[in-house]
């Protein structure tokens, strides 16, 4: 089990309106929530289990969005690549970018070269050899989505949900997707809730995670459902509702 030491706070000594109601629903929920378990991840063929608060997720945000704009000059409209998978740091880096105003391009380890116009990139040791401007939040597999678009997502899936603050949602979708990153980040961030995501989800031990983790909404792809829903090990009194399209 891995455990992430809590960087110190600093605040960004900068504000932009780009990705504006991102930054201020997160500082509201941050001052909210504070020690509240926010983010919990797993990596099932690791074995491995990361927790972060909302403050102490928060903190690392800061530190990542002061990073990319006192130390590499990442100016608000410019875009920054991801190649992290579905590392528990990814989530951080994904928020760190919507506060410096930077929209995200999900990288492929098959690419030959990343985009050239890139202020920044992201990438994994594995991997190695603002709304009034009009920046993507997210582009990935050829899509991009505003933030606005994200929010919307967000909105729209705590609403069939029903999503609220006692909540604790799994997400088994992909963080680097504009449905990844509606149940994986932003979905639980605007309503307070708790999330847990899995990487390389082990279908067998999802009910057990349920119970250990007091999930109430899991999110998945439709064939994460299906081979859940094959386990005889189903235990879903914890379980409000399970998404699976």
């Amino acid at each position: 089990m891995s455990t992430p030491q809590q960087p110190s706070h600093s605040k960004p000594a900068y504000r932009n309106s780009t990705f504006g109601s991102f930054n201020v629903a997160a500082e509201r929920q941050t001052g909210r929530y504070g020690d509240k378990p926010f983010v919990t991840w797993y990596d099932d063929h690791r074995d491995e289990r990361v927790e972060l608060s909302y403050k102490t997720f928060d903190n690392w945000v800061a530190k990542t969005a002061n990073l990319l704009v006192d130390e590499l000059g990442a100016q608000p409209g410019g875009r920054v690549g991801i190649l992290v998978d579905d590392h528990w740091q990814a989530p951080i880096v994904l928020a760190a970018c919507w506060r410096a105003g930077l929209g995200v391009v999900a990288l492929d380890s098959t690419d030959i070269a990343p985009p050239g116009d890139l202020a920044a990139a992201f990438v994994h040791e594995e991997h190695l050899p603002l709304d009034n401007i009009p920046v993507d939040a997210l582009t990935a597999g050829g899509e991009s989505a505003t933030m606005a678009d994200l929010l919307g997502r967000s909105a729209a899936l705590a609403d069939r949900t029903g999503l609220r603050d006692t909540d604790r949602l799994l997400s088994g979708r992909p963080l680097l997707t504009a449905d990844g990153a509606a149940a994986g980040l932003l979905a639980p961030l605007l309503c307070g809730a708790g999330v847990v995501r899995v990487a390389d989800l082990d279908p067998a031990r999802f009910w057990k995670r349920v119970a250990d983790e007091r999930v109430t909404v899991a999110v998945l792809h439709p064939d994460q459902a299906a081979a859940v829903r094959d386990t005889t090990a189903r235990d879903p009194s914890e379980l409000r509702i399970l998404l699976d399209d």
